[in-house]
């Protein structure tokens, strides 16, 4: 059991088990033998993706049925571990928040030893071994950055953020270290993962708990940028971005540069407007296409499609979770998730919470980037609103406090 915790951090951890399937359900697994209770919330949401699920083999005669069974378990894999961990005994609390602690440091050193020689030397197979598609990933010798124990930088580096969200919470440090902690963090984004979602997605984090002071490290982050803009992706796109002359010529770079990511979502959200109940469960790769066309998406003009497409548009997943509901259950249904889970949310949110960051920046990352299957935001909000709201939590956080004070004793002594 010790062993599937820590796997619930690390959903890109396949071992090449299933070929094709990028998020491994480690989360379901773990739910299959926590969940001790099915709350309402999760009843009513697997009922919509169910009827959907349905909907979509009937209308395509069994067409996308492996497409329909894999984007349910997607669906289920998050939000199943959500209600298990929100439910969960102060002593499996206790426990997660344990692992994800570590979880932090070790990819920290993961990160680290990858942008070495010897990472270079051995990095792509050790890593395939675990994570297949991530076999062929980039050290310092390219502009994309590492992947961790993810597939891509940019999951790499959401994966990151909400791993550090949670111990940021419970680490019990001084306000001081936080500090210092979440300028690497930003440092560590941009020149060892070197992702541009992910250091967009830092700011946002960031801007949320700091609000107008995150201007000074912006700017530093712009000067780091110029120097390493020859070997950073994300670090050329800081300094390409720059140098637009208008905001909408911004908002393009950012689209092209973003893959099919924007337009995926954006499209996504404007078909929910004109079918209420959606395309259903499993027919992305005929519905989004026909999402992009409506929402007028130039496959001969975007860079993505021109690339690899030929110029037409193909089906893709939506890059977030509440748009690959809009497009499979239209906005009722999203309504009805909204609705359910809004309300078991609402009770650890108020204006002293402590995780009121974490939760504000989960939602952001609801609307406009995640991958549907991946578990981590999830279990970290989990952990994150418990918070304080129990004493074996609250034990934790003591402990930390503790062990902090008696090193600092100790390094005073020793002058």
């Amino acid at each position: 059991m010790e062993l599937l915790r820590f796997l619930l951090f690390l959903p890109s951890v396949t071992f090449g088990v299933i070929p094709g399937v990028e998020v491994f359900p480690w989360a379901l697994l773990y739910s299959c033998f926590k969940l001790k209770r099915v709350p309402g919330a999760l009843l009513i949401f697997i009922f919509v993706i169910s009827t959907s699920a349905l909907y979509t083999t009937a209308s395509y005669a069994g067409e996308f049925i492996f497409e329909t069974v894999r984007s349910f378990i997607a669906y289920l894999n998050p939000v199943i571990l959500f209600s298990t961990v929100i439910t969960a005994t102060d002593l499996e609390i206790r426990k997660l928040t344990k692992v994800i602690s570590s979880m932090f440091f070790i990819l920290i050193v993961i990160g680290i030893l990858q942008v070495t020689d010897i990472g270079r030397e051995i990095g792509p197979s050790i890593l395939g071994a675990f994570v297949p598609r991530a076999s062929h990933y980039e050290a310092f010798g390219g502009l994309r950055g590492v992947n961790l124990l993810s597939s891509e930088p940019s999951r790499a580096a959401t994966e990151l953020l909400f791993i550090y969200a949670v111990f940021r919470i419970v680490c019990g440090y001084k306000d001081s270290i936080k500090v210092a902690f979440d300028f690497l963090i930003i440092v560590f984004i941009l020149i060892v993962i070197r992702s541009a979602v992910g250091l967009v997605l830092a700011v946002v984090y960031f801007s949320l708990i700091y609000r107008l002071k995150i201007v000074i490290p912006l700017i530093l982050i712009f000067i780091m940028a110029v120097f390493f803009q020859e070997s950073s992706r994300v670090a050329w796109l800081i300094v390409e971005l720059s140098q637009q002359a208008n905001f909408e010529d911004i908002l393009t770079l950012f689209n092209h540069q973003s893959g099919f990511r924007v337009v995926s979502i954006f499209a996504s959200y404007h078909s929910a407007v004109y079918s209420i109940f959606g395309s259903g469960v499993g027919a992305w790769p005929v519905s989004s296409i026909n999402a992009m066309d409506a929402f007028g998406v130039d496959p001969e003009v975007h860079a993505f499609f021109l690339a690899d497409g030929a110029g037409h548009l193909f089906g893709v997943r939506p890059a977030s979770f509440l748009a690959n509901l809009c497009l499979d259950v239209g906005i009722v249904g999203v309504f009805v998730f909204i609705f359910s889970y809004g309300r078991v949310l609402k009770n650890y949110c108020n204006k002293s919470c402590v995780a009121n960051p974490l939760i504000y920046f989960f939602i952001f990352c609801l609307f406009f980037y995640g991958d549907v299957g991946n578990p981590v935001p999830w279990v970290a909000l989990a952990l994150g609103v418990r918070a304080f709201r129990s004493d074996v939590f609250r034990a934790v956080v003591s402990h930390n406090q503790k062990f902090s004070v008696e090193q600092g004793k100790r390094r005073d002594s020793r002058f």
